[in-house]
């Protein structure tokens, strides 16, 4: 009778164990979802437009680089960004060391006065839309829009 009383406290040591660190794992993931959720940049990643031929590569450190065509020449512009995720708002700014470079690589095929002039229209602020993987840039004045489709890594 004895025995069987101390295999029932280990038993019920081990059981509470368990129970405690199950308890810890799924508090621990409840809030890495809240934090990443709350928290997280939800236009983080690599985007694509199909319409312009544009690729959007949103980093966490408010940097986005921007390849396209532009002006007959394929450029890679890195561009930092404002991000309002409580009014849905991206502003997007030159970024004036990036722009020298693209300038640069170009081989004078585009001045910075051009480079400036031809990203005008992509350096403002948007409203953002976020449907499954398709990002939708609406332009806050005159109302226009670009859409995206996430890339898959």
């Amino acid at each position: 009778m004895l025995m069987r009383q101390k295999d029932e406290e280990k038993r019920s040591k081990a059981w509470t164990i368990i129970m405690l660190v199950s308890s810890v794992l799924i508090i621990l993931g409840i809030v890495f979802f809240i934090t990443k959720v709350v928290v997280g940049n939800p236009l983080e990643g690599e985007w694509y437009s199909k319409a312009n031929g544009y690729h959007l590569e949103v980093e966490d450190d408010n940097e986005v680089t921007l390849q396209g065509i532009f002006n007959g020449t394929h450029m890679e512009i890195d561009l930092k960004y404002t991000i309002d995720k409580s009014e849905k708002v991206i502003s997007i700014k030159p970024n004036a060391e990036s722009y020298a470079d693209a300038t640069e690589d170009s081989k004078g095929e585009i001045t910075p006065g051009e480079l400036d002039e031809l990203l005008a229209d992509f350096t403002v602020s948007y409203n953002y839309s976020l449907e499954n993987d398709t990002l939708t840039l609406t332009e806050r004045e005159y109302g226009e829009q670009y859409i995206f489709t996430r890339i898959e890594k």
